[in-house]
C-alpha cells in the first residue's frame, strides 16, 4: 500500500510539472484563440458600442492578436474577477485598466506597462466643500463624506484604505461600492453620495457624457496600466512585450492615443 501511495504522488508530482511546463504561446498558436478577459464598463478603455467590445484596452489586445496572428475571443466580466480568470486558465490574457501591483503580482504577470494613469475625485459642479490646491487637501475635504467608486479598484482601496496598496483610507468615508463606473456617476447625479473617485480618463469621459458634473483636477495617486500574463509564462509574456515595443515605434500606439484622448 505505501509504495502504491508513493507511485500515486510521483504520478501526481509529474503531472503537475507537467502543467507548470505548458508553453500558453504555442498553446494559442495551435488553438488559433487568444481568450481575453475585461470589464466593458470602463470608457475610454473598454465599453460596449452597437453591442460590441471596443476601446483603446480593446485595439490594443486586436493588435496582439493580429501579431500573433490568431482570432480574439473577449469576456466582458466583473472589474474584481479579470485577475482571477488570468489566474485560473479561464483565459489567457487581461486587459482592463489594469493598475499594476504587489498584491496583484501575488497572482499573476504583467507586460511592461502602456499607459500612465491615476485616480481623481468627481463632485457636481456647484459642489464647493470638496475642494483643494493639493491631494491632503482634497483628502481632509472628503472626510465623513459618502464616496463612491466602482468595486475592485484603485479608487475602492484608496477609499477604505489598503495596507498591501499602502493607502490610508479617507477618515470617517462612508464607503459605498458600485458594479461599474457609470452606475456610481448616476448616483452622484441623483445625489445619493458626495463624490466618485476613479482613474482620470474613465472620469474624464463620464464627465464630457453627463452636464452637472466636475473633476477635481489633482492626481489623488500615480499608476501604471499592464497586461495580466498567468504566471511563469515567459514566452508570452515576451512577445506581448515585443509587440508593445514595436507598436510604439511604428506609430499605431500614438494613432491609438489620438483616437481614444485626442
Amino acid at each position: 500500500m505505501k509504495k502504491l501511495l508513493l507511485i500515486i504522488v510521483a504520478l501526481f508530482t509529474l503531472s503537475l510539472t507537467g502543467c507548470a511546463q505548458k508553453n500558453l504561446l504555442e498553446e494559442i498558436k495551435k488553438s488559433n484563440k487568444i481568450i481575453v478577459a475585461t470589464n466593458a464598463e470602463f470608457p475610454p478603455f473598454e465599453y460596449f458600442e452597437n453591442n460590441k467590445i471596443v476601446g483603446f484596452d480593446m485595439d490594443l489586445a486586436r493588435i496582439i492578436a493580429d501579431e500573433l496572428g490568431v482570432e480574439i475571443e473577449i469576456q466582458h466580466m466583473d472589474f474584481d474577477a479579470v485577475i482571477a480568470a488570468v489566474a485560473s486558465g479561464r483565459a489567457d490574457i487581461a486587459i482592463a485598466g489594469l493598475t499594476v501591483s504587489k498584491e496583484r503580482k501575488k497572482s499573476v504577470d504583467f507586460s511592461k506597462s502602456y499607459f500612465n494613469a491615476s485616480q481623481v475625485v468627481i463632485v457636481k459642479e456647484g459642489n464647493t466643500t470638496i475642494t483643494g490646491e493639493t491631494v491632503e487637501e482634497i483628502v481632509a475635504s472628503l472626510e465623513g463624506k459618502t464616496i463612491g467608486f466602482q468595486r475592485g479598484t484603485v479608487g475602492e482601496f484608496y477609499v477604505r484604505g489598503d495596507e498591501d496598496w499602502e493607502f490610508p483610507g479617507i477618515k470617517d468615508a462612508v464607503a459605498t461600492s458600485y458594479d461599474n463606473g457609470n452606475l456610481a456617476v448616476m448616483e452622484l447625479l441623483n445625489g445619493r453620495i458626495d463624490a466618485v473617485v476613479i482613474d482620470e480618463m474613465p472620469a474624464k469621459s463620464f464627465v464630457a457624457r453627463n452636464q452637472g458634473l466636475k473633476i477635481i483636477n489633482i492626481p489623488l495617486t500615480v499608476e501604471e496600466y499592464a497586461i495580466a500574463i498567468p504566471k511563469g509564462q515567459e514566452d508570452l509574456k515576451n512577445f506581448i512585450n515585443q509587440v508593445l515595443d514595436k507598436i510604439k515605434e511604428d506609430g499605431r500606439f500614438n494613432q491609438l492615443t489620438t483616437k481614444y484622448f485626442g
